[in-house]
């Protein structure tokens, strides 16, 4: 049985199966989670593995089963370094702690500005510091006074800084927003450069379009000028080529009719 001396250590020995977490055993590992998920039909294209459970761990070789890591306690009550946590339970104050409360009481936590507070305490810990180091070359057997006041300044700092945290919070959103506020303007301003381009682009191709529509126009008025209203390209030219056929016929059937 352990000794429950060692279990309260402030740090205690790392438990002996930290040596099972070899190369090799975490190889065995995947190749175990791969074969899990597909004799359930869970892996996917990806070859995904299924995650092991708490609860499987016991199928796996006696190697293995500390490699699965335990599944979280149902009642939100687990053990740190020989302390009792209970996630359920608030938070105990510094009164019901045992400490001395250094800052004013308030209220509510929302209405205590905790800055300056943590000005002063900080202030008074290097002041009470400085004190102890005095001691501690005059009569190092007077300094428990000094080192239960700077322990109990720590306590109270620390819990002006937990008090901090909706402060902090909100700053972190605020920060956020502001960030996903400046990414927003600059999709905007990509967005309107990218406008401004493809407005040019058509410009280009609308002033393109225009000199082609000017000279298909001249074209079409050149080969009015050409051939006779009403009649194409192609018709004018095969009119004027048989107008010279006629002419040609006549007057060599002439030539003809005076000779005989």
């Amino acid at each position: 049985m352990a000794d429950p001396l060692g279990i309260q250590s402030p740090f205690p020995a790392p438990p002996p199966y930290w040596q099972t977490f070899t190369t090799d055993n975490l190889k065995r590992l995947r190749q175990s989670r791969k074969e899990s998920a597909q004799a359930q039909g869970t892996s996917g294209e990806d070859g995904s593995e299924s995650k092991l459970q708490g609860s499987d761990a016991l199928s796996l070789p006696a190697g293995l089963r500390t490699l699965v890591p335990p599944e979280p306690p149902a009642d939100g009550k687990f053990t740190i370094f020989g302390l009792a946590h209970d996630l359920r339970e608030p938070e105990p104050t510094l009164s019901e702690a045992g400490i001395e409360q250094l800052y004013p009481v308030s209220s509510t936590s929302e209405t205590l500005n905790p800055q300056p507070h943590l000005l002063a305490l900080t202030r008074s810990m290097l002041t009470t510091f400085l004190a102890l180091t005095g001691v501690l070359s005059q009569n190092p057997m007077l300094q428990e006074e000094k080192t239960k006041d700077l322990q109990t300044m720590a306590f109270n700092i620390h819990d002006l800084v937990n008090k901090y945290r909706p402060h902090q919070a909100r700053e972190t959103l605020i920060l956020m927003m502001e960030e996903r506020v400046e990414k927003m303007r600059g999709e905007v301003k990509e967005i309107r450069e990218m406008r401004t381009k493809v407005k040019d682009a058509l410009d280009v191709l609308k002033l393109q379009g225009e000199k082609a529509a000017d000279a298909h126009s001249e074209r079409l008025h050149e080969e009015d000028q050409e051939f006779p209203p009403g009649k194409t390209g192609m018709e004018g030219n095969m009119q004027g080529k048989q107008k010279v056929a006629w002419k040609a016929l006549e007057q060599e059937m002439g030539e003809v009719a005076s000779g005989g």
